[in-house]
């Protein structure tokens, strides 16, 4: 199987004329998060929940009622979860690098060639192996 010529890359249509802004925003909603805002979300995560935690178990205790805590942390996780899992802030990530077309077909074609190789490689040993051994008279 000889590697094909490189298809032409598809044009990419312009954002701003195409794509309403909602819909771009809802699309940013469900986009990776970049990894200063993850660092962000995380921190704030973590103290919402313990603030939660050091805030109702004084109140349960004093009430006698640990339902007071659970439900303060419980309370807390729901907040965090709208506030923290969709991807509110949607700053850019200069650590984020995309490839071009032509680079993903260059090395898909470098692995389906290193595929081919290794597998006749592989099957020229099993065939070597697999042979009787000739017997002198």
């Amino acid at each position: 199987m000889e590697p094909a010529d490189t298809p032409a890359a598809q044009p990419a249509a312009p954002a701003p004329q195409r794509v309403h802004p909602v819909a771009r925003w809802v699309a940013g909603l469900l986009s990776p998060m970049s990894l200063r805002d993850q660092e962000y979300c995380t921190d704030m995560f973590q103290r919402l929940l313990w603030g939660s935690l050091l805030v109702s178990f004084p109140v349960a205790y004093w009430l006698g009622n640990i339902l007071v805590t659970v439900g303060g942390v419980c309370g807390a996780t729901v907040l965090c979860l709208v506030l923290f899992v969709p991807n509110w802030y949607q700053h850019p990530d200069p650590a984020m690098k995309y490839a071009d077309d032509t680079e993903v077909y260059h090395y898909y074609q470098q692995y389906e060639a290193a595929k081919k190789a290794a597998r006749e490689r592989a099957a020229s040993l099993a065939t070597s192996e697999q042979k009787p051994p000739e017997k002198t008279a």
